[in-house]
């Protein structure tokens, strides 16, 4: 009404070269009405253009097996049959749900566990569409597809948590809400007022009062520190995508974290080297010379080279050199590698699967149980002549985990680990980082039922994960947080990303965000300060249109500089 008031009548003071014209003002109050809808708008269409579906996981084309049974064809993915058969080479994705009629391979499942560890799948056991398959060729019959599939399931999951996730709508429009209303009655009783007083003066004195109460400080005073706060945690690498997040951090009771690259790297490295003595594993100086060291990392990067296992790429890290000649490489399912070195068979994996190489007389000398402490995963290397050294690998803690733990301690946020990794690392893990609750084999239905447990009692959750099997938590939670290592569609279905993997930035935001809360109030309370002091100066005509105007630019230039202070957090 106001802008639509002054822009007719200034239209009218130009033809009729008469009174005042406002169309500064109305240019002015349509910027700034429009600068934070927009802001919001935006970000609220990239997000809804970047959400992606489950399908883009999934290969374009299988290799079905023809109806004569005799060969393979590359056939569409949408052309395939429950009961089909299909093929599916070492290295591709697992196109559907199945049953393996033929073969032995590792399946990789942590798209939807979230564990790095691939699992041993032979005939008759199921696999998952979305999985990967990381050893050899499988033949697997089609039992499910569509709709019908495990990451469909987990699909709805996430459309039913966004459906229920509560909305929380910002105090200013609620106040502007109840503002407006009020300033329109009292602009109809004013205009009715002085067109019995002076009719002449009605018009501009009710445009004075629709002017002056502009509500643009107390439509700003939120999303202006909202945007500014934004900025302030894009600096330090959290990047929000939904407009609730700040406001609801301040709320948030129980902070809940996946462990596979959350709270670990999710990559595996070479953490130490033992040799294999006859009656002991010593320590890390017994292994020899460093040169003795690098030739061994040499040997297994280069029986390594083929595989894309967890284990041969922390190899691959730890050693940048691949010794010469390594000639007859067999992967052996569930146990190992193996090949040629120097004319000499080598065998890296289990120690039972290395011990195999040795005669009666080594095989007495070799450990098979793997050296004790450091909760460390261990594999051996041995050769035909005896076994040579232990290589203990792990999964790092970040070292920002241990902080942010101590940090919403003192802030009494209860913490608890929701794990899709079956083994005892979680545990181990939670006492290190002094994590009284924690849930180890925890699938995406499980992980969702106990948030949503949580979330019945009254606590607000924030939900950190990475993985498709953290996608339904992370949607049902009040606020989620994705790593920026974390899957496409965990990044799009989260609240919030952190770019660059800093745990620290969590911490940091969340007391920004109780900096941000203050920064609001304080901007609404001038808001509404204002308003009522300069409405019945309007009224009495005391401010004419143009002083009107001012102030009420001053007073969103006000809330927008102490808005601003949140940049410098």
């Amino acid at each position: 009404l106001a802008i639509g008031g002054a822009y007719t009548a200034s239209i009218y003071a130009t033809l009729a070269n008469t009174g005042e014209v406002y169309f500064d003002s109305v240019t002015m109050f349509t910027f700034f009405l429009l600068l934070g809808r927009y802001l919001e708008m935006r970000v609220r269409h990239e997000n809804s253009l970047a959400s992606g579906n489950l399908s883009q996981l999934l290969p374009l084309t299988v290799n079905r097996k023809t109806e004569s049974g005799q060969a393979w064809e590359v056939r569409p993915l949408k052309s395939l049959a429950l009961g089909d058969q299909i093929l599916v080479r070492a290295g591709e994705v697992v196109p559907c749900d199945g049953i393996i009629e033929k073969g032995q391979s590792t399946i990789e499942e942590a798209l939807l566990t979230g564990e790095a560890m691939p699992l041993n799948k032979g005939v008759g056991d199921s696999v998952i569409g979305g999985t990967l398959n990381t050893a050899d060729a499988l033949e697997i019959k089609v039992q499910a597809l569509g709709d019908n599939t495990t990451l469909s399931a987990i699909e709805r999951m996430v459309a039913n948590a966004e459906t229920n996730k509560p909305r929380q709508q910002a105090l200013a429009d609620k106040t502007a809400g109840y503002f407006v209303a009020t300033v329109l009655v009292l602009s109809v009783l004013v205009g009715g007022y002085w067109y019995l007083v002076e009719p002449a003066q009605a018009f501009w004195i009710v445009l004075s009062v629709l002017v002056v109460t502009c509500p643009c400080a107390l439509s700003l005073a939120t999303p202006v520190a909202l945007m500014a706060s934004t900025a302030a945690a894009r600096k330090r690498g959290f990047l929000i995508t939904q407009g609730h997040v700040l406001e609801s951090l301040v709320d948030v009771s129980r902070l809940v974290l996946d462990k596979t690259g959350t709270l670990t790297h999710g990559q595996l490295r070479v953490d130490k080297a033992v040799a294999v003595s006859g009656d002991s594993q010593s320590s890390d100086e017994s292994l020899g010379s460093p040169e003795d060291q690098s030739k061994y990392l040499s040997i297994v990067r280069a029986l390594e080279k083929h595989s894309n296992h967890p284990v041969a790429t922390a190899f691959m890290l730890a050693s940048d050199k691949e010794y010469p000649g390594v000639k007859d490489i067999r992967q052996v399912v569930g146990a190992g590698v193996e090949g040629i070195v120097d004319g000499c068979r080598h065998r890296l994996g289990s120690a039972e699967f290395v011990a195999e190489l040795f005669d009666a007389e080594h095989q007495s000398l070799v450990p098979l149980s793997a050296p004790a402490g450091d909760k460390l995963q261990w594999v051996m290397l041995g050769a035909e002549s005896g076994p040579l050294v232990w290589f203990g690998l792990r999964d790092s803690v970040r070292a920002e985990a241990a902080p942010l733990m101590r940090y919403f301690e003192e802030a009494l946020v209860k913490i608890e680990i929701l794990s899709g990794d079956a083994s005892a690392v979680v545990g181990d893990l939670a006492r290190e980082l002094n994590v009284e609750k924690f849930t180890a084999g925890a699938k995406p239905d499980t992980k969702m039922e106990r948030v949503k447990a949580l979330q019945e009692k009254g606590e607000k959750v924030l939900m950190i994960g990475d993985g498709i099997n953290d996608v339904p938590v992370l949607a049902a939670a009040d606020v989620s947080v994705a790593m920026g290592g974390a899957t496409d569609l965990a990044q799009i279905r989260a609240d919030a990303v952190l770019l660059n993997d800093d745990l620290a930035a969590i911490g940091a935001v969340h007391q920004l965000a109780f900096k941000t809360r203050k920064i609001i109030r304080q901007n609404i309370g001038w808001a509404l300060i204002y308003n009522a002091s300069a409405l019945p100066l309007a009224a009495m005509a005391w401010i004419p249109p143009w002083a009107a105007a001012i102030g009420m630019s001053l007073s969103s230039l006000l809330v927008t500089v102490n808005a601003l202070r949140l940049h410098r957090q």
